[in-house]
């Protein structure tokens, strides 16, 4: 039973941390205009070009070095750091995917989508393709194929159905 706790604490403990800063993250990629945006988003996705085994060693190697300051090593908090880290990338992949700004007024969210054709900054133009479809998710297997689609003006919702062919 204790291991079933242990389990559930790491799960919803990293996937929140995961969630907050993700999104915090993006939504400051997002807002900034520096040139230093794309930096700090590739410093988010970094995790993800590495073996997750060569990250946990690495993490596990430097708290190592820096015990004495912050005794995390053999601790639920070494183990939490690592799935956060480990998992952070993804969280970022799914919240910049969810949102496409396609003008300073507009946004567009959308999700179930996959091969995404436009990148956050893209002009689209009228009958281009923005992606496919993805299959349904093991969540919402019962509503069959579909997409989520919604689009604001000035942070007011607007009718898609107005700007479609």
């Amino acid at each position: 039973m204790s291991a079933l706790k242990n389990s559930v604490f790491l799960a919803v403990t990293s996937a929140t941390i995961c969630a907050v800063l993700g999104t915090l993250l993006v939504l400051a990629v997002r807002k900034s205009h520096s040139k230093l945006r794309k930096v700090v988003e590739a410093i988010g996705l970094l995790p993800e070009m590495l073996p997750g085994i060569v990250l946990v060693i690495g993490i596990m190697l430097f708290w190592n070095q820096i015990y004495n300051i912050l005794p995390l090593y053999n601790t639920m908090g070494i183990m939490v750091l690592a799935y956060v880290v480990l998992f952070l990338p993804y969280t970022v992949q799914y919240v910049t995917s969810s949102f496409t700004q396609i003008s300073d007024q507009y946004t567009l969210i959308y999700g179930q989508l996959e091969n995404v054709a436009v990148a956050e900054g893209d002009v689209v133009e009228r009958g281009q393709l923005l992606g496919y479809v993805a299959q349904p998710t093991k969540y919402y297997c019962k509503e069959g194929t579909n997409l989520y689609f919604a689009m604001e003006k000035d942070g007011a919702a607007e009718d898609p159905f107005l700007y479609l062919d």
